[in-house]
């Protein structure tokens, strides 16, 4: 769905992996692909906050480095 670009039913079928499995091995990807998703939307704020969840869950990690690229585009 998200690479078909069906940004609302991808948002639905992120929210449902990250409800069932809070601790899985795709909850930040999912996490980061969901505010992309609200992104090419254009809901902003929406977008924002699961940016800003993606680098304080992991500041580390590939997703939270593409998620403050992400956010400062948001900005602009």
């Amino acid at each position: 769905l998200f690479k078909k670009s069906e940004w609302k039913k991808a948002i639905i079928s992120f929210q449902k992996y990250r409800d069932e499995n809070p601790k899985g091995k795709f909850f930040l990807e999912s996490t980061y692909k969901m505010a992309v998703s609200f992104q090419e939307l254009g809901m902003k704020e929406e977008a924002a906050a699961f940016f800003k969840e993606v680098i304080t869950t992991s500041s580390n990690s590939p997703e939270a480095k593409k998620a403050k690229q992400r956010l400062k585009s948001l900005k602009k």
